[in-house]
């Protein structure tokens, strides 16, 4: 959520902006902001347009444009109210006669955007879509209206923001088939939902928001959609260096391609890892796109497995990342 990046504070229409989101990646398979490093998505979330269903998928109504860009405006205050009046919504886009909204509608729908970006299109005319496509819409729409439903009269589960998953944010997160992993439930509670995937890695991470981890890294929790919205730590460094610790739920195909990460090129290296904690893999490249450095971590044994170490340095190569970071890295 973009206001979740700038540091602003949250309220339910974070909520709403993570159901655009989901709405968008039910519709065409694909996440809103696709791109090779984390820090390019954060970018994206705050400053790029929210994409159009129809530009992914030429047969879906445009009037799915509009709903998407108003769930997800920039702008907390130019969004739904309410997650139910966004479920109403989209399912009224469906509907054969939906109305195209006026530019009005729209005011504020649209990223604010840095000089030379793209603006933001307008809505088309309606255009045609085939049966499939229609049904597929459809069913994206009822299951979304009915964990909106589900959501509205479930009481007691707390929930990490965005997602319909309980969490208890005062104790460790408990291991299931489809959590993300987890040890032991006597962890300090002074990461909250993050606790687990801090006792998987003392000697890299804080031991609390306030401390300071390996090479002075400050870490602050992090909620965002390309995991799935679950734990996440975000690390800075004085000398630049910027760094992920994702957790993914068991099966999800997004630890794969975190580690390969999008770039492949003469600079790549790829190779296995031994240390006194276990085993695993290391990758490192050079993206000249953006001039920076990258290098990612993944582990072999079954408490880290889901576990991928992202890291990332501007105007650095990944070689430099791979001797300066990852060489006398505790793990």
């Amino acid at each position: 959520m973009p206001e979740q990046i700038r540091g602003d504070p949250i309220d339910h229409r974070a909520d709403i902006y993570a159901l655009g989101a989901t709405l968008y990646q039910m519709l065409t398979g694909t996440i809103p902001f696709t791109r090779t490093t984390p820090a390019a998505m954060l970018q994206a979330h705050l400053f790029e347009p929210p994409p159009r269903p129809s530009a992914a998928d030429p047969a879906l109504p445009t009037t799915l444009d509009d709903v998407i860009a108003i769930a997800m405006a920039k702008d907390p205050e130019h969004r739904y109210d309410s997650c139910r009046s966004l479920a109403a919504a989209a399912t009224r886009a469906l509907e054969p006669s939906a109305p195209q909204l006026v530019s009005s509608d729209l005011q504020g729908a649209a990223a604010v955007s840095p000089p030379g970006a793209i603006e933001f299109a307008q809505p088309r005319a309606h255009r045609s879509r085939s049966r499939t496509t229609t049904i597929v819409a459809a069913t994206a729409v009822a299951v979304l209206t009915a964990a909106v439903a589900i959501a509205l009269t479930s009481r007691g589960a707390r929930t990490l923001s965005g997602i319909g998953i309980p969490a208890d944010t005062t104790t460790a997160v408990r291991t299931t088939t489809s959590s993300a992993p987890s040890t032991s439930s006597s962890a300090s509670t002074a990461w909250g939902r993050d606790n687990d995937l801090v006792a998987l890695f003392t000697t890299l991470l804080p031991a609390t928001p306030a401390d300071s981890g390996y090479q002075g890294a400050r870490c602050t929790d992090l909620t965002v959609l390309n995991n799935g919205a679950a734990p996440t730590l975000e690390c800075t460094q004085d000398n630049g260096i910027h760094w992920y610790v994702w957790s993914f739920r068991r099966g999800d195909p997004r630890r794969d391609s975190t580690f390969r990460t999008n770039i492949d090129n003469d600079t790549t290296r790829q190779t296995t890892w031994t240390r006194p904690s276990g085993t695993g893999n290391v990758r490192w490249s050079y993206y000249p796109g953006a001039n920076t450095g990258l290098l990612t971590v993944s582990f072999d044994d079954p408490t880290r497995a889901w576990v991928v170490i992202d890291v990332n340095w501007d105007h650095h190569t990944g070689q430099e990342l791979y001797d300066q970071w990852w060489t006398p890295a505790p793990l």
